[in-house]
């Protein structure tokens, strides 16, 4: 990387980036620090690829020589999860509780996505009988039973 010495503190105040996350957030994140540590754009990319989570590095795999200075790696990337509002609404309605997935780790997604709207889920009785829905069958019938009304009242039933 440039001959530059990356401290683990400086990499590791840049989060593994998820797709769920806010990307013009989590690039301005990165540019923050880099502009903090004196990191070149060729320095920037490089951690920029090691933050990667599991589904962006699989991405950013597959776009390989597109992606290889700071500048394409940034407009693919926008272009890849800078989702538009619909996009995110779309998400949003569409959000269930994977499998093996905790109500807590559920409901941590579900409040990212209603931040990225600037939608309350707690106030609002649509997003929250939204949110009752993703659950998993047998989550479901447990908890619509004791009618809570924020998320954190649901997690904790």
């Amino acid at each position: 990387m440039d001959g530059v010495y990356i401290h683990p503190a400086s990499l590791n105040s840049i989060p593994l980036y998820d797709p769920y996350d806010n990307a013009r957030q989590w690039i301005e994140r990165v540019e923050r620090i880099a502009a903090l540590y004196g990191w070149s754009d060729a320095c920037k990319l490089n951690v920029a690829i090691c933050r990667l989570g599991e589904e962006a590095a699989a991405w950013h795999m597959g776009m390989g020589h597109i992606t290889n200075t700071w500048r394409a790696f940034r407009q693919a990337f926008f272009e890849r999860y800078d989702l538009d509002r619909r996009e995110l609404f779309r998400r949003l309605a569409h959000c269930r509780q994977g499998h093996s997935e905790s109500v807590r780790t559920y409901a941590d997604r579900y409040r990212r996505l209603s931040a990225l709207l600037g939608v309350d889920p707690d106030g609002d009785p649509l997003h929250m009988h939204n949110f009752l829905q993703g659950l998993n069958e047998r989550v479901y019938r447990r908890v619509f039973l004791m009618r809570p009304e924020t998320l954190d009242q649901a997690v904790h039933l």
